[in-house]
């Protein structure tokens, strides 16, 4: 039964917990680690790197208690430590696959960043050189029929999801197409839910499907044979997406559209 006492400031945990196990877990957090990671959102600092002086795991009557010393602390730093701390008493991963994963986190941090980056800088570039706007007149040259031009922005997403992740598409595409759906009245709103699907089918599809792979290595199974069981369930993807594309209020309604 839960102590009325402890709502609000302890964490009831429903699984038995090994005490050694979480402490030898606390204890790879030790050093000098760059905690950008588990940076709640928001939080103004001007670095992320933290020193830990010792981080121990210790019971205090029915109560696991996490106590932690370092030189500086980020909002919701140690929440965060005790979560992967749980998360290793999980079985999800061992202690001494900590630094190891810190270490990862950075350097996936690191490169969106530096995408994010890259991705201001090409976007100022196509703005110089007035990329969206050719494109609005190429494709307006095409035709001048909006359905056929949404069309064809479907086409061309779906292509480049292929071949490309979300995150580059997103930051590339977004620039140069949302100029041309406002040319014929269509909402940002209802675009840019256009766009995650054609994105999002585009994760599932090969030779770049990141969600595919990923479901793949943990499942343990075959590209190939993943690919063609999941051929049929295409079929209700595309058909949202033209409903998505076609019917504005299947998106707009719950804006008050």
């Amino acid at each position: 039964m839960k102590n009325p006492f402890y709502v609000n400031r302890a964490y009831f945990y429903p699984k038995r917990l090994d005490e050694d196990f979480l402490d030898r877990a606390a204890h790879m957090f030790v050093g000098t680690h760059d905690f950008a990671a588990v940076r709640s959102v928001g939080t103004e600092t001007r670095t992320t790197v933290r020193t830990i002086y010792w981080c121990d795991v210790t019971r205090s009557g029915e109560l696991l208690e996490l106590k932690v010393c370092a030189d500086g602390f980020l909002y919701n730093m140690v929440r965060a430590i005790t979560g992967t701390v749980l998360y290793a008493a999980e079985g999800k991963f061992l202690p001494e696959d900590i630094p190891a994963i810190l270490g990862r986190t950075v350097k996936t941090l690191a490169m969106i960043y530096g995408l994010i980056a890259a991705a201001g800088a090409f976007g100022w570039m196509m703005t110089y050189l007035n990329v969206p706007q050719i494109a609005t007149n190429f494709l307006l040259s095409v035709s001048t029929n909006k359905y056929v031009i949404l069309l064809l922005i479907n086409i061309i997403l779906l292509v480049l999801g292929c071949f490309m992740d979300l995150t580059p598409l997103v930051l590339i595409m977004t620039p140069i197409l949302l100029p041309v759906v406002k040319s014929f009245g269509m909402d940002p709103v209802q675009f840019g839910v256009v766009m995650m699907l054609n994105l999002g089918i585009g994760l599932c599809t090969p030779p770049v499907g990141t969600a595919l792979f990923t479901g793949c290595a943990i499942a343990g199974r075959k590209i190939e044979s993943v690919s063609k069981a999941t051929l049929p369930l295409y079929v209700p993807m595309l058909v949202v997406l033209l409903l998505v594309t076609y019917v504005p209020q299947v998106t707009t309604c719950l804006i008050g559209g």
